[in-house]
This record gives C-alpha cells, sequence and structure tokens, in this order.
C-alpha cells in the first residue's frame, strides 16, 4: 500500500452501519449533495468522510458515483452487515471481500456466464488486495474471526438456507448482501481501490430475520472496529 492523497471513504448502509464512525471521528463536519449527507472529518490524523448509502445495488452506486465525484477519495471502505451463504461462516465472523459479484445479474439465455456485468465484461468485481490483506490483520488485532473470500450482492434479503446454498456453489461466495458489488463496480470502472468488510448478522439456516434483529447492530459495530483498526494502523499510508 503506498501513500496517495485523498480522504478514506467509510461507507454504510444503514445508519448502524455509519454511526460507530461518527461516535470516534474527530472536527466533524456535515456537507450535503442532494440526498447524501458526508460527514468529513479526522481519524488518527487522516482525513476520513463517512456515508450512508442506502440499502440496495442502485442506492450503493448512487452514492459512491456522487461521494468519487465531490470528494475524490484515495480508498473507499465500505462495511456493514450480511449474512452467511455457508457453515465457514458463523455469527458475529467476517468476511473481508477479494472480490464480488452481483448473482441477480442474469443474462444465461444469451450464452453470458451468471453475473455477467456486460458493460464491462466481468463477473468477478475485484478489491484491491492489499487493504484486503491489511483488514484481515485488522480483524485478528481486534480478535474477531475473518476469512477472505467473495461476497455476493443482490437486490433481496435472502431467507431460504436452500437458495443461500444455490448462491454459494454457483458463484463460490461466502456471505451475501445489497450493496458491496454496486460500490465495487464503481470503484472500478473509477479506478479507486476498495475494502470491504461483512459481518455475519444471520446464519446459513434458522430464523434469519429474528437472527437479524438481534445480531445486526453487534455485526455492524465489529465491522466498523476492523476498519477503525486499519484506519490506526494503516491510515498515514493514505493520508
Amino acid at each position: 500500500m503506498g501513500r496517495v492523497c485523498g480522504p478514506v471513504a467509510l461507507v454504510g448502509a444503514m445508519p448502524m452501519e455509519v454511526a460507530p464512525y461518527l461516535q470516534r471521528m474527530q472536527d466533524v463536519r456535515c456537507e450535503d449533495l442532494g440526498p447524501f449527507a458526508f460527514h468529513c472529518g479526522t481519524a488518527f490524523g487522516v482525513p476520513v468522510v463517512a456515508m450512508q448509502c442506502g440499502v440496495g445495488k442502485v442506492n450503493a452506486a448512487m452514492a459512491a458515483q456522487a461521494l468519487i465525484e465531490r470528494c475524490a477519495p484515495a480508498l473507499v471502505l465500505h462495511t456493514g452487515v450480511g449474512g452467511s451463504l455457508t457453515g465457514a461462516l458463523g455469527l458475529l465472523d467476517a468476511l473481508i471481500a477479494r472480490d464480488c459479484v452481483q448473482y441477480d445479474v442474469d443474462t444465461t439465455a444469451l450464452g453470458d456466464p451468471p453475473g455477467m456485468i456486460s458493460t464491462i465484461e466481468r463477473v468477478s468485481l475485484p478489491c484491491d488486495a492489499g487493504v484486503a490483506a491489511g483488514l484481515l490483520d485488522a480483524a485478528a488485532a481486534c480478535g474477531i474471526r475473518a476469512l477472505p473470500g467473495r461476497a455476493a450482492t443482490g437486490d433481496r434479503f435472502l431467507t431460504a438456507a436452500a437458495e443461500k446454498r444455490a448462491i454459494a456453489e454457483r458463484f463460490g461466495a461466502l456471505t451475501c448482501d445489497q450493496e458491496s458489488a454496486a460500490i465495487a463496480q464503481v470503484c472500478y470502472v473509477h479506478r479507486v481501490p476498495c475494502g470491504i468488510v461483512r459481518a455475519v448478522s444471520d446464519a446459513t439456516d434458522g430464523a434469519h430475520g429474528e437472527e437479524f434483529g438481534s445480531f445486526a447492530p453487534r455485526a455492524a459495530e465489529l465491522a466498523a472496529a476492523i476498519a477503525w483498526r486499519f484506519l490506526e494502523k494503516f491510515g498515514n499510508n493514505w493520508k
């Protein structure tokens, strides 16, 4: 990870995913652009901007585009909660994304592979390898069990265990969510490094709605804690 200019962006979809940053940041001021609020401040002497993108791929993509145009971030860190797709990750474990896919993009009838995004001719949307390695180190320092792997994104809250297993088998993904791949795609086309952390709020089998209600706040805090520790250790590389 080399030294570059620009703030580090901290992005979450829901208030519970952004609140841990706002509680820790210093010298915070708020700037609005359309429907989005940019909370600008510092963390460990590093300029940062925190924002809530909203739930779903379109909201996430709109927010990432606005963020890049307004703030020109050197790095985007997207953190939040996710569902486990396999037994490899349990409740309150974390995924550090190596890459993301959009499992609900389907032009297979035209001969494309599942998840192919025709405008960029890719299925896999990469995260920055160096940032992913740093986030894994940060998770270990926080005492949080984390695995590297793939996040699968779609505009649904998945509840059926069989459907989750099918997505895991088709795409080799460990977690599911509704924003990660959209943010990764915008960062990819703009050549902005990104890192993604998803802490598990609901597991492969079980009462998913009840699990989410019980575990999502804690999972959101854990995901943010990993990114915050990353900033403490590596933030000056992005100052």
